[in-house]
């Protein structure tokens, strides 16, 4: 098989019926007109876990085949848990460069908190296959089924589920890659996609205190390691209060060389004036600031006797008086 071949998309065009941009195609009805998709376009199939794979035991999907609540039983499907491999060199024989998965939670999880790891491993292999025929994964985290011991203990409606066991085993799985390499990625990966379309548009990344690269807690978006894909560094930061040099200095680790926006401030945790503190130092290290506006102008605000809009007050009066100074 090339694996060197053309992408599927150079070799598919639309039928001259077909509308562009909501008007009929100028060759309808008479000689064919043919538009071809862009360079990079996706062409694949799709398919479900519970669908495809087969012996899907421990889902309850298969509950409900058992016991009678739905007609038809999945049995082995068409064994794809076995045969993915030659399932994808048919797709990329059909000129497929896409191809889009959902992984079988009841496999990953059989029970509470209990990691399979030969199911990670079945569906490393999965990806594998794939990337080495050219077939770019899209996957799908959950694909309505779910294990048998969730169903029982009341499902997505029930109180113990209220945060996200499942997705946490996938995402936070790093397969042994560092998280500051997969943020990188990601940063660059979105950032070219942009590119491709968008010459013009600054592109950012927001950040926060825990992207810098501390022993122990770090988001993996690591300033100085994400810095070249992007044309300025923007940082949420929010002075505590007593922390103001805390603060700055928090700031001074998102200076690597591109200017530094701090695009979300308010006094949510510190005084007004340990606030102004907070701004007038951060000039030396910042090129601009974005605050909070909610809505209501200053004159609605001072109409009001909730503490909240007070407060909000104050903010937008000290960033209008400042606005002028500020960068100066």
């Amino acid at each position: 098989m090339d694996t060197n071949a053309a992408p599927a998309a150079s070799r598919f065009q639309a039928a001259p019926s077909w509308p562009v941009d909501g008007q009929p195609s100028p060759g309808a009805g008479s000689a064919p007109v043919l538009f071809a998709f862009p360079p990079g376009f996706l062409w694949g199939a799709a398919t479900a876990a519970h669908q495809v794979e087969g012996d899907n035991r421990a889902s309850d999907w298969w509950a409900a085949e058992e016991s009678g609540r739905l007609p038809h039983r999945s049995g082995r499907a068409c064994d794809h848990l076995r045969r993915y491999e030659a399932d994808f060199d048919l797709a990329r024989a059909f000129g497929h460069n896409a191809h889009r998965l959902s992984l079988e939670w009841s496999r990953l999880e059989p029970e509470p908190g209990v990691r399979d790891e030969a199911a990670f491993g079945h569906y490393e292999r999965v990806l594998e296959a794939l990337r080495a025929r050219g077939l770019e994964p899209v996957v799908t985290l959950h694909h309505f089924t779910a294990p048998r011991w969730f169903a029982e203990r009341g499902g997505w409606l029930a109180p113990p589920f209220g945060d996200k066991h499942f997705v946490q085993f996938i995402t936070l799985d790093q397969a042994d890659r560092p998280r500051h390499q997969i943020a990188q990625r990601w940063t660059a990966t979105l950032a070219s996609a942009i590119r491709r379309h968008d010459q013009r548009h600054m592109i950012t990344v927001g950040l926060v205190d825990w992207s810098l690269d501390r022993p122990g807690l770090t988001s993996g978006f690591v300033p100085e390691k994400i810095a070249p894909e992007l044309d300025f560094i923007s940082v949420h930061i929010y002075p505590e209060r007593g922390k103001v040099d805390q603060a700055l200095e928090t700031l001074s680790g998102f200076c690597v060389g591109k200017p530094v926006l701090i695009e979300e401030t308010f006094p949510l945790r510190c005084t007004q004036q340990e606030f102004e503190t907070f701004i007038e130092r951060s000039q030396q290290k910042a090129a601009g600031w974005i605050g909070f506006y909610w809505g209501k102008p200053p004159e609605q605000l001072r109409n009001s006797n909730n503490i909240a809009d007070a407060i909000t007050l104050q903010w937008l009066e000290f960033f209008q008086r400042r606005a002028k100074s500020m960068g100066n």
